[in-house]
């Protein structure tokens, strides 16, 4: 399934907007690490002409920990070398991880327990941005980041880890992603448009060890290529975003939902609650409340009235009503009259509601936290 987009103007506004960025943030330098998939070599395949027409480097590192494959090595080395004016594979995060590994085995990790892989993928990712960041802060740059929105809204990136400061692509579909490096690959020198065309024929994988592809975790049964794989997954979550259809069960949507709790981060209690003023206790209020009502043959009478024993803001209405224009069928027709009078709640009025608002809130309360558990418990396992 191919889009059909715009992507000669798409490309033009993508570098427009980071040359406006760069040249208004006054940075020297744009960093990135390289993976040898399609979303890196996209972004330095975007960035480059903004680099040089700004005089700036774009610096790329291939920082293979451990999971890496020689075939994602290869491509994140033909990537680098194509598009980066400064790249290089960086294999001291691979020394300092075997150290802390080594460390948190003896520690006591099942290294088989899915969990654990989650944990050691999150460190890889938090090891190399610390890398990733510390090469911006020496080349007075910042850090692109090389996620698209398929992977936003499914939480596949590590918080305070494979992620940046600029996102290029993070408003476009993976999907989108292809399309466009295709759309580059038919316009670069034939050197680069080789080192991008072989990512975009690549099977895509989750670069953490955690399984073969992330495809794994969302369309286990999916046998085709990861281009036709993540369109089946855009559809979904396409339809889902916009109007809420899809079956909450299908584990693509179970994830988005799953994983909310990241693109809500950080979660900052607002200023406003934080100074708010101690919420009131519930008080006594003023409630209106029938205190007569009465069905009668004849016309009700000052005698009549005068036992009611009124009160002067007690509000009174008479009226007659024949059978055939009653609306609630078998009351009689004749004459009926109403007496409404408004005053403070009982002890016991007054008791009862609390107990009803407490009720309600509770009840709030434990329905949202147990779909979070039920969805936390769902996405662990």
């Amino acid at each position: 399934m191919k889009t059909n987009l715009p992507y000669e103007t798409m490309v033009f506004n993508i570098r427009t907007e980071l040359e406006t960025y760069l040249r208004n943030k006054n940075l020297k330098s744009l960093v990135l690490g390289i993976s040898g998939g399609i979303d890196s070599a996209l972004c330095v395949a975007l960035a480059r002409p903004v680099c040089d027409k700004l005089g700036i480097p774009l610096i790329g590192r291939s920082i293979p920990i451990t999971t890496n494959t020689s075939d994602e090595r290869d491509r994140a080395e033909l990537v680098g070398n194509a598009f980066c004016t400064n790249f290089d594979e960086d294999y001291q995060m691979e020394g300092v991880y075997a150290t802390v590994w080594s460390a948190l085995k003896e520690a006591g990790w099942d290294l088989e327990d899915p969990k654990e892989k989650i944990r050691q993928g999150n460190i890889k990712a938090r090891m190399r941005m610390i890398r990733i960041y510390d090469l911006a802060q020496l080349y007075n740059g910042m850090v692109l980041s090389t996620d698209n929105l398929t992977e936003l809204l499914l939480g596949f990136w590590t918080l305070h880890g494979d992620v940046g400061d600029y996102g290029m692509i993070q408003s476009l579909w993976k999907t989108e992603v292809y399309d466009m490096s295709e759309y580059l690959v038919s316009i670069l020198p034939p050197d680069q448009a080789k080192a991008l065309q072989s990512c975009i024929d690549c099977q895509a994988t989750d670069g953490l060890g955690i399984s073969g592809t992330d495809l794994d975790q969302i369309l286990p049964e999916w046998k085709g290529s990861s281009r036709d794989g993540y369109a089946e997954v855009d559809k979904i979550l396409q339809k889902y975003t916009e109007d809420g259809s899809g079956d909450p069960n299908h584990p693509v949507i179970k994830r988005h939902l799953a994983t909310e709790f990241k693109r809500t981060n950080p979660f900052n209690i607002r200023r406003s609650l934080i100074i708010l003023k101690p919420r009131k206790p519930l008080e006594k209020k003023m409630i209106t409340v029938d205190v007569h009502h009465h069905n009668g043959d004849k016309p009700y009478n000052k005698e009549y009235l005068d036992k009611l024993n009124l009160l002067p803001d007690d509000v009174i209405s008479v009226s007659y009503e024949e059978e055939e224009y009653r609306s609630d069928g078998g009351s009689p027709a004749g004459w009926y009259i109403s007496v409404q009078r408004t005053r403070i709640e009982t002890d016991e009025e007054f008791e009862k509601r609390v107990k009803e608002n407490k009720e309600i809130l509770e009840r709030l309360k434990e329905g949202r936290y147990q779909r979070y558990l039920d969805l936390k418990k769902e996405f662990e396992s």
